[in-house]
């Protein structure tokens, strides 16, 4: 130092001496510029020996100064180590220093824990901002954070173990203790429940915050960070304990009530929370990587705090379909309609009549079930489990709809009515003389209206998932897109990505396109309403079935009448044989009644259209179908029963033509065309004995009702 001391001084006195002379010349400049490079070596070199000595004198102190526990001491001496080390970062010869200066930095820590986790406990503001100050000049701000953490998790942890005290006690002891005893005779209240604490824990906790931000934002750096690590540790910690609180609570009848009503509650809990913690605007924050807190490598601050609070219902979101599918079937088992109590005295129509009204009233239920399920499923898992939501209407419809299959069967059993409606049936005995009840008719028509309610409220269902898909899948497929973006504007985006894996979220993405495609759309639920028309047809059959009895159980006993057998006029009753007999004039009245029973129906839009082509081209309604039907199966009917009688005389014969007549006339009133075969025999039978054609230019079933004819007529005694 002293030889580059002189040697400056020579160089500056040449240099003043000749400054005048080389005044302007570059040769001049460039000589300031060495002295100048050579002053700022010397001052650095200075600083260097200075630093030299400094630390040398440090380490050979630091155990004393260390022995009298004065923290400021100690922090001051470890700064200026610090400061040295760092000016002399390059010099290999004391590389050991930083590795001593680590040391004896945690040592600080180590020795100073407990005055620090007393300011922290005890709120002591201003020893808490020195101590804060201190670690951050030696950069371990984030053991100091963890320090604060641990301090704090106790607070949150004892909020959250007072359900195991509270859980045991009745309603009453935890009322004020101004309030009255309750009386000895009273009955015990119930104990608390998970349900009606959590939102006391959630307010604890709250407070907690509140108080937190406020004391941490005065001592640390950046407050929000250190209590939202805090947040995260805490709710990571008491997950499992959580997680079995949820499922000891949730009812296995309405599991996803009672798991929303859980969610929605902890929902408001995080949005209260963010924005407590200035989370809930557009800038975004990063958690602490160094702070071990178990936090989403990459995630942003604000979806760390979510995912740590909403964390125990991870579990839930997983199994919603199942838990769904478990709470629409427990209430479908309560919707289902079923026949009243059977018994002798029981009247079959009322029963009838009692079990269309419960079908009806059951359509809007069921219906209005799966509409709150659909509500439940946005709210609980903010759409992500749609796709698996439609397979579980699916089955849940599909439920309904095969129950109503089994109780159309009891309404058959339950009226007396079978599908073949054969002579054995109990219709086929009433007594001809008793009028036909057509209340019966009518509930089945009620029947048709409420199958065809049925078809339209699963369309309107149908329609109503799919626009509610389109809403849910701009705001699904954005946060898919922009997990950046949307999702940093509120805490339900969240429930999007927290429910499903990454591969899910795929599924789900590929899902909702396709939902683009309208045909795709529209068919949700194709299979349930395709089983609904099934039904629709089925009550259709029922109905004509139902009307078709009376007649049916009037022509069972044509091939019996002893008009058949007539050898002579014995009774001037049918001297002309112009009247018809009391069996075809009683089908004759019921089938002139029944235009008159389906009047109040005649609108398609009630009972709809059951062909698809009309006489005249056009859809045929419900009414016209009916009469037409019951009209052709009365004559195919009829002619079955002409086929079984024995024999006939010329008198019955004339008989026959007479109410085979009598029905044609009846049929023509109803625009119901006779078949040529009816129309064929009572030509043959109108004809005198002797012209009768023979059997050569007669179909098969005239022809040998021709024989049974002439089997018939009257032999010479």
């Amino acid at each position: 130092m002293k030889k580059n001391a002189e040697s400056l001084k020579t160089k500056t006195q040449s240099c003043e001496r000749s400054l005048k002379e080389l005044s302007g010349n570059q040769k001049g400049l460039s000589e300031i510029l060495n002295m100048e490079r050579a002053r700022v070596n010397m001052e650095s070199t200075c600083e260097a020996l200075r630093r030299v000595l400094t630390l040398q004198e440090i380490e050979s102190k630091v155990d004393s100064i260390f022995q009298t526990n004065n923290f400021d001491q100690i922090a001051a001496t470890l700064k200026t180590m610090r400061e040295c080390v760092a000016e002399l970062k390059g010099v290999p010869q004391f590389a050991s220093s930083l590795t001593r200066l680590t040391a004896l930095e945690e040592r600080l820590e180590a020795t100073s824990r407990p005055q620090i986790l007393s300011a922290f406990k005890n709120y002591d503001t201003q020893a808490s901002q020195k101590y804060a100050a201190v670690f951050e000049q030696m950069g371990r701000s984030s053991q100091l954070h963890t320090l604060y953490t641990n301090c704090r998790l106790v607070t949150i942890h004892h909020a959250w173990d007072k359900f195991g005290v509270v859980a045991s006690l009745p309603q009453h002891a935890l009322s004020s203790s101004l309030s009255p005893a309750p009386s000895p005779s009273a009955s015990p209240a119930p104990p608390r429940v998970f349900a009606d604490w959590l939102p006391e824990f959630y307010d604890e906790v709250t407070e907690v915050v509140t108080t937190e931000i406020t004391w941490a934002n005065q001592v640390f750096t950046n407050g929000h960070l250190v209590v939202s690590n805090l947040l995260i540790r805490a709710f990571n910690s008491i997950t499992p304990a959580f997680r079995k609180r949820l499922e000891d609570t949730i009812n296995p009848n309405s599991p996803v009530d009672d798991a929303l009503a859980l969610y929605t509650v902890t929902i408001h809990f995080v949005s209260a929370l963010l924005a407590k913690l200035e989370l809930g605007h557009a800038f975004e924050l990063r958690a602490d990587t160094s702070v071990p807190v178990h936090t989403p490598e990459g995630a942003d601050l604000k979806e760390a705090v979510t995912q740590a609070v909403l964390g125990p219902f991870k579990e839930l979101h997983r199994r919603y379909a199942d838990l769904e599918l478990t709470q629409l079937d427990n209430q479908l088992e309560h919707i289902k309609p079923g026949l009243l109590a059977s018994g002798s005295g029981a009247d079959p129509f009322a029963r009838f009549d009692e079990t269309v009204t419960r079908v009806e009233a059951s359509i809007s239920k069921v219906v209005q079930a799966a509409e709150e399920a659909l509500e439940r499923c946005l709210a609980f898992t903010a759409g992500s489990a749609l796709p698996a939501l439609v397979q579980t209407f699916r089955e849940y419809f599909m439920g309904y709809v095969q129950h109503l299959f089994n109780v159309l069967s009891a309404l058959r059993s339950s009226a007396i009515f079978d599908n073949t409606l054969g002579a054995d049936s109990a219709m086929s005995t009433l007594p001809q003389d008793e009028a036909y009840n057509w209340g019966i008719f009518a509930s089945n028509l009620r029947l048709m209206q409420v199958s065809n309610q049925l078809v339209r409220a699963l369309n309107g269902f149908n329609d109503g998932f799919a626009a509610a898909v389109g809403q849910q899948k701009l705001l699904i497929l954005a946060s898919l897109s922009a997990p950046g973006g949307l999702l940093a504007s509120s805490p339900l985006n969240y429930q999007v990505r927290i429910s499903i894996t990454d591969q899910q979220l795929q599924q789900l993405r590929s899902w909702l396109l396709s939902m683009e495609d309208r045909t795709m759309a529209c068919h949700i639920l194709a299979g349930v309403v395709q089983l609904a028309n099934t039904f629709t047809t089925a009550v259709q059959t029922l109905c004509f079935d139902v009307v078709f009895s009376f007649v049916k159980s009037c022509l069972n006993a044509v091939p019996k009448l002893e008009e058949w057998k007539l050898l002579k006029n014995a009774n001037p009753r049918i001297e002309d044989f112009n009247t018809p007999l009391p069996y075809i004039t009683k089908i004759g009245e019921h089938l002139l009644t029944l235009p008159g029973q389906l009047e109040p129906f005649i609108d398609d839009s009630q009972l709809g259209a059951v062909s698809p082509k009309g006489a005249a081209g056009g859809v045929t309604s419900f009414a016209a179908q009916c009469i037409q039907t019951v009209g052709r199966a009365t004559v195919t009917n009829f002619l079955q029963r002409i086929g079984e009688i024995p024999a006939l005389t010329p008198l019955g014969a004339k008989q026959l033509a007479v109410d085979i007549a009598y029905l044609v006339t009846v049929l023509g009133a109803l625009a119901v065309t006779p078949s040529p075969t009816l129309t064929s025999l009572l030509s043959v039978l109108q004809e005198p004995t002797q012209t009768q054609r023979t059997g050569d230019t007669l179909d098969l079933f005239v022809s040998s009702l021709v024989k049974k004819l002439r089997l018939g007529e009257p032999q010479q005694v």
